[in-house]
């Protein structure tokens, strides 16, 4: 298969500065597993990972799916951590009604530093002597796929993780902003207006590819129902 550099550059021309290809493919990446339907990432997704009352690290991670003792939770944001924890609140978190927050919490290794930590409202239990089989705990995550600093001259398929299914797509994010800051540079520069409207029409045309393959890949679609709990 071709490199990322040689099918990007079918969209946008030659590209000058690889060190910032390789920049532009990594968020590319981010956000296409970000935009893409969380059933196409599950049979790539990490090992499901036990959660403790603590919560597990979520860093570079998206969540796909989440569940305390068999039952689905739901995503609830910071804000609403006050309603999902006090008892008085029709928004309470219950075992049968569980939720998940991703909220930022004090990393041990660096006290200033804010880790991104998924915890279950209520709080899992671990099994004991009174509860032998708990109240368990278990998230399914998506670790973003390792971009090194020469993925513009490698193939796709030397990403490890990567569905092969995003590439076309993540090669149009590529190209997309590589081409918009061709362009704005053009405009900034007041180059010559021929080959401004020529990136132009590249850029239109990119986009024009990309409302094509995003229904493909369910972006822009209905989000699961959010008893699945997963993030769209």
């Amino acid at each position: 298969m071709a490199t990322w550099a040689t099918l990007i550059e079918h969209y946008s021309s030659s590209l000058d500065d690889l060190t910032t290809v390789d920049e532009t493919i990594a968020e590319a990446i981010i956000k296409a597993v970000d935009r893409v339907q969380i059933d196409l990432l599950l049979k790539y997704a990490d090992v499901p990972s036990v959660v403790t009352a603590d919560g597990i690290n979520a860093e570079e991670m998206r969540v796909l799916y989440v569940e305390r003792d068999g039952q689905p939770c739901n995503q609830r944001s910071v804000a609403e951590l006050y309603q999902i924890t006090d008892n008085r609140s029709m928004h309470y978190a219950t075992k049968y009604t569980p939720v998940f927050v991703v909220q930022p919490i004090a990393d041990d290794s660096s006290p200033v530093e804010m880790a991104a930590t998924l915890k279950i409202y209520p709080a899992p239990v671990e099994a004991d002597s009174e509860d032998l089989d708990g109240q368990p705990g278990a998230a399914y995550l998506f670790t973003y796929p390792t971009v090194s600093e020469t993925a513009s001259t490698s193939e796709p398929s030397t990403i490890t993780h990567l569905p092969p299914s995003l590439v076309p797509i993540i090669v149009l994010y590529a190209a997309e902003k590589i081409l918009a800051a061709k362009l704005a540079l053009m405009v900034h520069e007041e180059e010559d207006g021929e080959l401004s409207s020529v990136i132009q029409n590249q850029l239109s045309t990119v986009r024009a590819f990309i409302v094509e393959e995003e229904p493909r890949l369910g972006i822009g679609q209905l989000a699961a129902p959010s008893n699945q709990g997963g993030i769209s």
